[in-house]
Order: structure tokens, then C-alpha cells, then sequence
């Protein structure tokens, strides 16, 4: 049975107490079987306050193809605004919309389209509000669907929503120890090619050096002897940097008080530091006796870097073909 309702309370329950037929463009009838049944069904709520708020029941029969009901409120029973739509061809329950400005205190059904099925039927119930219902829940409720939720701006960090960095498993915690509100992300360098082992409270403080794999360590020596050629000491694969110590030896044996240089020098394209001398040592002979000898040595720590596309050299040269021999020795590792 069809109820019209005020402020949640049955007005008259007699309304529309049979299925009343529907057509097209009309307003719902009362169907009532009482006095002419033909007569629009019109929900009056009174004149003691206007409504904003109302909803709309349908139970469909007949099948129809199609169905459009539309909710329809007026001050003056003359002037009808439609405040709910029901499109279902077999029943549901319509509410005005949260912003509706529609006010009213006559509530009526107008069928504007309807198509197919067997003498299509409808059973109304209406109710109206003189506000919007809220819901107030209590404890736990389930939600379905996507919920998104809007931060908005902290205005100070106790109102800003925390982050969690985590494996699944273990929480990444933040140090205080640098003082004036700064804290730092606790962190340990496990596993290092570039000879740090740890970096300490998140301060980073390098603390030792790290185990090395013998797949980073590279060393190797050179020597020339009575020659100006290039000789290799190591080559430093693409894309990588090599960080050691090279020390160079070298031993003048000309008798002719002439000053030699052994040289150790970058090479390759897009070496860095850029191609050329890094590392130089001079010895001049002494005396003008053949045999007599001057020896010289010299060590630096370099860091080389080859690019993407290629390897890179370091390699020893002699200023000089004759009387003069050079020893370099690099030891290090790849990063």
C-alpha cells in the first residue's frame, strides 16, 4: 500500500490502495476505488511549513520496456517541479538531491514515458522531510567501493599524516640526533663498492672500510725498459670508476746529466680526470760516467672513470728510448 508520509509520520495510508495503471504524460491516478479514481493522486502536506526532502517508492508490475516516474513538488498545486527521477521498469526507491532548493507542500507522480509490457501498473509510497536526514552511525561500518580522502595542509608536523618505510615486515626509524627538531633516517650500508661500510645513526659517518668482492679488485704494474711506448697498467671497464694508489719508480742511466720523466697518463675517450698526465716522476744522471745511475720514486691516489660506451687505460711512457727504466705499480677497486 502506497503511504504519503509527513515528517516520517503516515498522513493517509488509503491512498493509492490498488496498483494504479500508468500512461504516458499523465499523473499518476489515486486508484483508490473511492469517489472518481481518476483523479490525480496529490500528496497535500499542509501549510504549516515548507519541504525540501522527500522520496519516492515504486513497485512496478507488467513489464514494462521502459518507465520514467517523475517526483514532482509545487507550493501552489498550479506550478510542478520535478525533484526525483525513477527510471527502473520494475520498482525502487528515489531521493531528492542533496542540494535541492525545490521546496514544496504537494507531492504528486507524473508518469512522463512508458513503452511495452502488460498493463503497466505502479505502487507508490512518498515521504517528505523538512531537512536533510543524516546518519549516525555507530562503531564499525563497511564500505565498499573507492573512498578518497583529502589531507589538506598541515600546519605544523604533529598534524601532518606519517609515512611508514617498510619491507613488509620491518619499520625504518628515524633518528633525532642531529638536534633542532632534524631528524634522520636511520640507514646501514650493507653491501658497498666504493669502500664505506656503514653509515652510522643516519649521520653519515663513514666508520671502516667494507669487504671488498675480488670481482672489484684491480690491480696491475707495468714496466718499460729503454722505451718511449705506451705501456698498460690496468684498463677500467665501461661505466665504472676505479679508486686506488699508483706508485712509479724509475732509474736514469744516461751519462749525459739529462733530466727523464716517466709519466703515468689517462687514455681513452671520455676518460676522467680527461686524457693526459696524472702522475710524473724526473730523474737527472749524475756524473758523465756511463753505468752511473739516479733512482727516483713516487706514489699518488687517483679515481678514474670510464664512460658508457667504453673502457679506459692508465698507462707508463719514458721521455726517452734509451737509459732509462720505469716501474708502476696501481693497486685498487672498481665502484
Amino acid at each position: 500500500m502506497p503511504i504519503a508520509s509527513k515528517n516520517i509520520q503516515a498522513i493517509n495510508p488509503s491512498f493509492n490502495n490498488q496498483p494504479a495503471a500508468l500512461t504516458a504524460s499523465t499523473v499518476v491516478p489515486r486508484a483508490d476505488g473511492i469517489g472518481n479514481s481518476t483523479d490525480p493522486w496529490i500528496v497535500d502536506l499542509g501549510t504549516d511549513c515548507a519541504y525540501a526532502v522527500a522520496a519516492m517508492t515504486t513497485v512496478i508490475t507488467g513489464s514494462p520496456a521502459s518507465l520514467t516516474l517523475q517526483l514532482q513538488g509545487s507550493i501552489d498545486g498550479t506550478v510542478w517541479t520535478t525533484i526525483a527521477t525513477s527510471t527502473s521498469t520494475s520498482g525502487d526507491t528515489q531521493f531528492t538531491a542533496s542540494n535541492n532548493s525545490v521546496q514544496f507542500g504537494q507531492l504528486r507522480v507524473n508518469c512522463s514515458a512508458v513503452s511495452g509490457g502488460t498493463n503497466p501498473k505502479v505502487q507508490l509510497a512518498v515521504s517528505a522531510y523538512t531537512a536533510p536526514q543524516t546518519n549516525s552511525l555507530q562503531g564499525t561500518q563497511n564500505v565498499t567501493g573507492t573512498v578518497t580522502a583529502n589531507q589538506g595542509s598541515a600546519a605544523a608536523v604533529a598534524s601532518g599524516w606519517p609515512v611508514k618505510i617498510t619491507d613488509g615486515t620491518n619499520t625504518a626509524s628515524v633518528n633525532a640526533a642531529f638536534g633542532g627538531g632534524v631528524g634522520a633516517l636511520r640507514t646501514q650500508l650493507i653491501n658497498s663498492t666504493g669502500g664505506l661500510q656503514e653509515i652510522s645513526g643516519g649521520l653519515g659517518v663513514a666508520v671502516g672500510p667494507a669487504p671488498q668482492s675480488a670481482a672489484n679488485i684491480l690491480s696491475g704494474s707495468a714496466t718499460a725498459a729503454n722505451t718511449a711506448g705506451a705501456q698498460t697498467i690496468i684498463t677500467i671497464p665501461a661505466t665504472r670508476t676505479w679508486v686506488g694508489t699508483v706508485n712509479v719508480c724509475m732509474t736514469n742511466q744516461a751519462a749525459t746529466g739529462s733530466l727523464v720523466t716517466a709519466s703515468v697518463a689517462t687514455a681513452g675517450t671520455g676518460v676522467t680526470p680527461a686524457a693526459g698526465t696524472v702522475v710524473a716522476v724526473q730523474a737527472g744522471s749524475v756524473g758523465t760516467v756511463a753505468g752511473d745511475a739516479t733512482n727516483t720514486a713516487l706514489s699518488g691516489q687517483l679515481y678514474v672513470t670510464a664512460p658508457g660506451g667504453n673502457s679506459v687505460t692508465l698507462t707508463l711512457t719514458n721521455s726517452t728510448a734509451t737509459t732509462c727504466t720505469s716501474t708502476a705499480q696501481a693497486n685498487g677497486v672498481l665502484l
